[in-house]
């Protein structure tokens, strides 16, 4: 689980705040369920060798205001509810991408819709302690911080550790 993505941060606080904070709620973002994710990066590997170049992949493009009310929509079916809090936070940072080129040429098209990303994710939180979603292992910066810190990861990326080693650290 990784809480530095949207979708899973917006489930995260919902169960632990009952808040799904939105800090720009007209961002857009392409999202995707990782499995569908997986499937994607099968239907590359299975295509012919001639094809090549950049394939985006979204289930759908989402305003936050949208994901956010898809997460509390689908939240409210475990009998949870989350506030929506907007702020409008100024940010650049707003990404839409077309997938026609991955439906055309590896016939990719994702099975799972963002309701169903959300009710997985909250099968898997609900009734786990909130102060455990704030450990290191669920957000990628503060794990490579910590792999830094303990002198397992160079700053460029490298490292010098073992694999078993590294996971271990990870493990913690």
């Amino acid at each position: 689980m990784r809480f530095d993505l949207v979708t899973n941060t917006m489930v995260k606080t919902a169960l632990s705040h009952e808040i799904i904070a939105v800090h720009n709620p007209t961002l857009w973002r392409p999202l995707i369920d990782v499995e569908d994710a997986a499937d994607a990066y099968v239907c590359a590997l299975d295509a012919p060798l001639e094809v090549t170049g950049v394939f985006n992949i979204s289930h759908f493009n989402f305003t936050l205001a949208e994901l956010a009310t898809t997460v509390a929509s689908t939240l409210r079916t475990f009998g949870i509810e989350a506030r929506i809090q907007t702020e409008n936070r100024p940010d650049i940072r707003s990404y839409r991408v077309s997938t026609e080129k991955a439906t055309r040429v590896l016939k990719f098209v994702p099975r799972k819709s963002m309701s169903n990303t959300v009710r997985d994710i909250a099968v898997k939180l609900i009734g786990q302690p909130a102060n455990s979603f704030e450990d290191r292992r669920y957000y990628n910066i503060r794990q490579m911080e910590h792999l830094m810190a303990a002198g397992l990861l160079h700053r460029n990326g490298h490292t010098s550790a073992s694999k078993q080693t590294i996971a271990a650290t990870i493990a913690g």
